[in-house]
């Protein structure tokens, strides 16, 4: 490979991963909201607070999936995550219910 054909690869995948930071963004979100309505669940007196997280977390999976979807259409590819397709894991996930 010529030294522009390389320059060329990596300008493309430095553009493929600009491209999956919102989603990424997107998914530490859920994950950290996951996390507090797990700790929360174990306290008396946060209703309110696991009432909150719990309708952020039904938006987060919204857009996941929709952006997503958006993502692997616009790429002709499924959006790994961790080794996994990540929409077959959120559809798991929304299935299961908090905390999967």
């Amino acid at each position: 490979l010529s030294p522009r054909d390389i320059l060329a690869a990596l300008s493309d995948e430095v553009r493929r991963l600009e491209l999956m930071l919102p989603l990424l963004e997107t998914i530490t979100r859920k994950e950290f909201v996951i996390h507090r309505l797990v700790e929360l669940s174990k306290l008396k007196g946060k209703q309110q607070q696991v009432e909150d997280f719990a309708a952020e977390l039904e938006k987060l999976w919204t857009k996941l999936g929709k952006d997503v979807e958006t993502y692997e259409a616009k790429h002709g590819s499924a959006f790994i995550f961790r080794g996994v397709r990540f929409l077959d894991e959120l559809l798991t996930e929304v299935q299961g219910g908090i905390g999967g």
